[in-house]
């Protein structure tokens, strides 16, 4: 796997639409893979276990913004998972 794989994507949308993107990452955290393309690029994500969630939202001038950042560290499938039995 390489050390970055990226995609950034910007627009100008209607409402419609950012709840359509919105719906569509909703979905794909409830079955467990969010799959994205733009420009000929894709890249699979697989959020699992805790997340972090960081919201901003701020009002200055006439201009409104919120951000919203996810995160969370991928599985390592080579980690070998183990068990205790206590009595």
């Amino acid at each position: 796997m390489p050390a970055e794989e990226k995609i950034e994507f910007e627009s100008l949308e209607d409402c419609e639409t950012i709840r359509r993107y919105l719906h569509a990452l909703e979905q794909g955290f409830s079955k467990g893979t969010i799959s994205l393309t733009s420009e000929g690029k894709s890249l699979i994500l697989e959020p699992n276990g805790f997340l972090s969630f960081h919201l901003t939202a701020k009002r200055k001038s006439g201009e409104t913004k919120i951000n919203i950042k996810l995160s969370w560290k991928d599985r390592d499938e080579s980690i070998k998972k183990s068990s205790i039995h206590i009595e």
